[in-house]
């Protein structure tokens, strides 16, 4: 939260602050992270290259920069989930997102379940060959040709 306020309230030019309010803002969600990553360091089972989470510094940006009218400093008009931690959007594209790699985890099992039927068709069937393969090479004899199967019938 801290970094995006910065991207969007710095100059590219030469990277000052267009607004003294979030230069002030992320000064002290800065120095707070820094005070922290002390605290944290002090204890005995903190690895000595720890860094914060996006989540802490998340919460560490809520805590110094208040809701007015329903919308947080530094982000005007984008609306925000407090409790998904992040844009609605992006908690709505993450959902998404899961779900499609639910229906992936499905499509790949019935791939497979395809693929054992194939084999096991071809096993009984060898003389027959399904449609999409019928163009490759080799596949030139007649009585490979699925659509004459049930002309018979």
């Amino acid at each position: 939260m801290v970094t995006f306020m910065e991207e969007t309230h710095k100059r590219k030019s030469d990277g000052t602050f267009v607004d003294k309010k979030a230069e002030a803002i992320a000064r002290r969600c800065r120095e707070m992270e820094k005070e922290k990553l002390t605290q944290l360091s002090q204890h005995e089972d903190t690895p000595d290259d720890y860094q914060l989470t996006q989540a802490e510094k998340n919460d560490i940006f809520r805590s110094q920069v208040e809701v007015k009218k329903g919308r947080r400093f530094g982000f005007g008009s984008i609306p925000f989930d407090e409790d998904m931690g992040g844009s609605s959007s992006y908690s709505h594209a993450h959902v998404n997102c899961q779900e499609n790699a639910a229906e992936m985890k499905e499509l790949k099992i019935q791939l497979k379940d395809c693929k054992f039927w194939m084999d096991m068709m071809a096993r009984l069937h060898p003389d027959l060959v399904p449609p999409s393969r019928q163009d490759q090479p080799g596949n030139e004899n007649e009585t490979n040709n699925v659509d004459n199967l049930f002309d018979n019938i």
